[in-house]
């Protein structure tokens, strides 16, 4: 039977900029192998399947995939949601209003719409307490990027297993020529995929601003245009490591230019008595297709 779709570029203003999403607002009918292969057939990094909620007092259910897998939480697939429902009355028979509440298999995600701009914008609250794990030898990073160990900066974190609702190994660069001269290793990441690394973060800072490039080689996304759960995990790591009990960090972060698609993502954190409490990730989307699907 034919079943509807919308793609959007997300975290952008601009057609053809920022990260590509296939959304399909009535999934019903369809199993996992099936959303997976729809997902394979778009081949971007991310899809998102919309379904009833399993609790009526939230709105929808969402599963999202990349074309290697599944993932309980994703960035850019909910806030490419959020703009395309601002645009929306209702879903699966329910009035849509300015704040959804989407279960995910990492959690409950809330989503704050945004109307009054000249483009919608979407504000997701990231799931899961914040937590770090691991540290890495900067080598081992860096081999991710081709990249040698001289070029991890080490001043405020080493490289660092972090997680809020998905989980990043994160690196500092000490310049944004190394991030620029970055690309991503496959290799290194085979060895890796045995310590739980599977996505790789690396960023540059100066002040508020960030510019962030994203490889996920074990998952099939060898670079990321917009990566929104990396942003939540990154701002909620440097709130973290904050001096003081309580500190509120927003961040601009750039990323996707080296493939041609700039994105922009505002990410904030909240730290109360010592710990995050709180991560947001924000931005909008264009839709730029619709159509139907055939099989």
């Amino acid at each position: 039977m034919p079943r509807r779709f919308v793609t959007l570029d997300v975290f952008t203003d601009e057609p053809f900029g920022g990260n590509q999403l296939a959304l399909i607002p009535d999934a019903r009918g369809l199993d996992q192998a099936a959303m997976q292969a729809i997902t394979r057939e778009f081949n971007y990094s991310e899809s998102i399947f919309l379904l009833p909620s399993e609790d009526d007092a939230n709105d929808l259910r969402a599963r999202i995939f990349t074309p290697g897998q599944e993932l309980g939480f994703a960035g850019h697939p909910n806030i490419g949601l959020g703009v395309w429902a601002s645009h929306q009355t209702e879903l699966f028979g329910r009035k849509l209003g300015d704040l959804l509440r989407v279960e995910e298999q990492a959690g409950l995600v809330p989503l704050a719409l945004d109307r009054t701009g000249v483009r919608p914008v979407a504000t997701l609250t990231a799931p899961g307490v914040f937590q770090t794990g691991a540290e890495f030898e900067p080598a081992r990073a860096a081999a991710c990027a081709h990249l040698g160990a001289e070029h991890i900066c080490t001043d405020r974190h080493a490289p660092v297993m972090a997680s809020k609702g998905m989980r990043f190994l994160v690196s500092e660069l000490a310049s944004r020529d190394a991030l620029i001269a970055a690309r991503p290793n496959a290799d290194a990441f085979d060895p890796l995929d045995r310590d739980g690394v599977h996505e790789a973060l690396f960023y540059v800072r100066n002040g508020d601003d960030v510019e962030m490039r994203m490889f996920a080689c074990s998952h099939g996304i060898p670079e990321d245009a917009a990566t929104g759960s990396a942003a939540g995990v990154l701002v909620s790591l440097l709130a973290s490591l904050e001096p003081g009990d309580d500190f509120d960090l927003e961040l601009n972060i750039s990323q996707g230019a080296q493939m041609g698609r700039p994105s922009h993502i505002r990410a904030m954190a909240q730290k109360r008595t010592g710990e995050v409490v709180e991560t947001r990730v924000a931005g909008s989307a264009v839709i730029v297709a619709q159509g139907e699907l055939l099989v």
